[in-house]
């Protein structure tokens, strides 16, 4: 409920900037990945339902998101291009520019907000009155070991077809699995911190090449992009790589275990926390 709470905060002042909406979408991620994580306790049905309740109010608050995160991604590709291509990139960046702006006021309009805020009032009233089954670490290794093993999966698709929907899963189970081992951090705080770090920055490093995905695919549409995206084209392409080799990298230090035998170390440092 803390984390319910939490959001809420984000909300609260009606003159919040970006910033606040970004930290209430984080917030929503996390609370779904507690879901994920007490699934054993739970219930299917309960799960379910207040992750799909969740998402909801995540894309809720995300408005504006898609059309700034373009608009940026198209600006760190476009900097350093030649004088000789500048009027092409000038004139995707104004189209982006413009398409940010105009949804800026909708993702933080009072009505938006206050529906917000209401689901969050009525969410803290449903958690108020759950009961978890089961107790300890009983509890919580299905939902880590679920979790690692979808990170391991995404991992085997990306690798098998790279795109824009294989990137964005794996991401989403590898920010999931980041969540729950920052929860757990308590159990063997040096160790745990060292492997959130490594998650977030796998997640990060998917969601740059994802957003350079959803930015090529999304200029490919747009018949005033055309110039520019053939200028781009190579510049994106060598990044694209680029990303893919750190999140290998990555991925060999977080993701090389079995779920079995990342569920029992953590299991064992339970135990000895507990002991």
């Amino acid at each position: 409920m803390e984390l319910i709470e939490e959001m809420g905060r984000h909300l609260d002042d009606r003159e919040a900037e970006a910033l606040d909406v970004h930290a209430a979408r984080k917030a929503s991620k996390m609370i779904r990945a507690v879901l994920q994580l007490y699934r054993a306790g739970l219930g299917h049905s309960s799960r379910r339902t207040e992750t799909v309740r969740f998402r909801e109010l995540a894309r809720l608050l995300s408005t504006a998101r898609d059309a700034e995160v373009r608009l940026a991604t198209f600006r760190s590709i476009a900097e350093g291009e030649p004088a000789g291509q500048r009027a092409a990139l000038r004139q995707v960046d104004e189209h982006l520019a413009a398409s940010a702006s105009k949804g800026v006021p909708r993702s933080l309009s009072p009505r938006m907000l206050a529906r917000a805020r209401s689901a969050l009032g009525w969410a803290l009233l449903r958690w108020r009155g759950f009961r978890l089954k089961g107790h300890g670490w009983k509890l919580l290794e299905k939902g880590l070991r679920d979790t690692y093993r979808s990170a391991r999966r995404g991992h085997a698709a990306f690798v098998r077809e790279l795109d824009g929907v294989t990137a964005h899963e794996w991401r989403k189970a590898v920010k999931a699995l980041g969540y729950q081992v920052q929860l757990l951090r308590c159990i063997r705080p040096r160790k745990l911190k060292l492997l959130h770090q490594k998650l977030d920055k796998l997640g990060e490093v998917l969601g740059d090449h994802h957003d350079l995905l959803v930015l090529r695919a999304f200029l490919g549409k747009q018949p005033w992009a055309a110039r520019g995206l053939a200028a781009m084209g190579p510049r994106i392409a060598q990044r694209q790589a680029e990303l893919c080799v750190q999140a290998e990298a990555l991925a060999a230090e977080v993701l090389s275990e079995s779920p079995h035998h990342f569920v029992e170390r953590l299991g064992t440092w339970w135990d000895d926390w507990r002991g």
